[in-house]
């Protein structure tokens, strides 16, 4: 039945509502709800609709954990809004346009976008109390200066993250405590990931938030297993991932895949490891690489435990994931890259090479203050010591 033009305008106006009051609980099948509206929009040459709905679109898929689909979405909104003069909804769509890109590890085009959209944000204050955009958006910078090494400057963003929120009690601030629980896992601050985690899942259980609760679950999990090797952990780390998985929860999902990989590793299940870790590299189709550097560190270090070990087979991994860690310039991803280099040229009977690699390795974590994985390095070094000893 063809639908009136009133009806397709009340289409579009119901369906923008919509998607916005469920952005913290999407699914793969509100998307068609949307297409039809911006079906309806282009038919009727509404701008303004077209802009709002691929606007929500945008949003919808990265939440989805489909960043590259998101940044298509967004960046048509973005020239609509534009052209339409709409500053405002502008703004608005060049903060989730940021977040993609973060998300696609496109972190220089996204740093530029989070200080064009943080300082418009400040100039012109959120009518909504709390403030949404804003927290989301400084946290998001300290995730880019987290993975890059920089993790004085990440926790002092997520500090002002918070402090944007005025003490207000909102589900944004499960997404912030998220971004910090990343954070201190890969500085290897496991209790502080712990205690992050847990707070998380107090704030997110206020506000029904089962997808950052899973998230919270991911990080206490992993952080537990690292901190006692504790079964109970390593089952409920899986639990959490494969609840992000049958429902189409792909949000940052190959940091979360990539650690249940390199917790089966350590548990020497190396064919659940091998399983999650393939998982893990599999989300690069959809732009989501974050993870998949610890992914081929996981895959190296299967390779590295096989007997009969193939060097090219090792270095192969090594190297794809020291490409990934200097694309994205992931400082605390390249320097654990090297130190499983290390322990490998060790291996192989190299011995100064191993402890040049190491030595620099060292001197990595000891400036990013990551204490846990110096002392993995230095563990190596003693071995290595003691080899040119005898």
């Amino acid at each position: 039945k063809e639908q009136t033009p009133l009806v397709m305008e009340r289409l579009i106006s119901l369906s923008i509502r919509w998607a916005f009051a469920a952005a913290y609980k999407p699914a793969p099948d509100d998307l068609s709800v949307l297409f039809d509206a911006l079906e309806c929009a282009q038919t009727l040459n509404n701008d303004s609709g077209c802009a709002q709905i691929n606007h929500a679109l945008g949003w919808i898929y990265y939440v989805l954990g489909k960043p590259l689909v998101s940044i298509t979405h967004l960046e048509n909104a973005l020239l609509t809004a534009q052209r339409i003069g709409d500053t405002k909804l502008a703004a608005q769509i060049d903060m989730t346009l940021a977040q993609s890109h973060v998300s696609a590890g496109n972190y220089n085009k996204a740093l530029v976008l989070l200080a064009e959209a943080i300082d418009v944000k400040l100039l012109h204050p959120s009518t909504t109390s709390p403030p949404i955009g804003l927290p989301y958006g400084i946290a998001n910078q300290g995730l880019i200066f987290g993975d890059r090494g920089d993790f004085d400057t990440a926790h002092n963003r997520i500090q002002m993250a918070l402090g944007a929120l005025g003490g207000a009690s909102h589900a944004i601030e499960g997404s912030v405590l998220a971004i910090e629980g990343v954070l201190h896992v890969w500085q290897g601050n496991w209790t502080l990931a712990k205690r992050t985690a847990l707070k998380q899942k107090q704030v997110t259980e206020s506000f029904s938030a089962t997808q950052s609760y899973t998230i919270a679950c991911a990080v206490e999990n992993y952080a537990e297993w690292m901190l006692k090797e504790d079964a109970g952990a390593l089952i409920k780390l899986q639990q959490a991932i494969d609840w992000m998985r049958e429902h189409d929860f792909y949000m940052f999902s190959s940091v979360f895949i990539g650690w249940l990989s390199d917790a089966f590793l350590r548990n020497g299940d190396y064919d659940q490891a091998t399983y999650y870790a393939e998982k893990t590299v599999e989300r690069l189709k959809d732009g989501d690489r974050m993870g998949v550097a610890l992914a081929y560190r996981t895959l190296a270090s299967v390779s590295l435990e096989q007997p009969g070990q193939l060097a090219q087979k090792v270095e192969y991994y090594l190297d794809k994931s020291a490409e990934l860690a200097i694309e994205n310039q992931s400082k605390h991803n390249l320097a654990a890259t090297n130190l499983l280099r290390g322990r490998w040229l060790k291996s192989m009977g190299r011995v100064q090479e191993s402890a040049s690699v190491l030595a620099q390795v060292s001197k990595e974590f000891r400036e990013m203050d990551m204490s846990w994985h110096l002392a993995q390095a230095n563990e190596v070094l003693r071995a290595l010591n003691a080899i040119k000893t005898d």
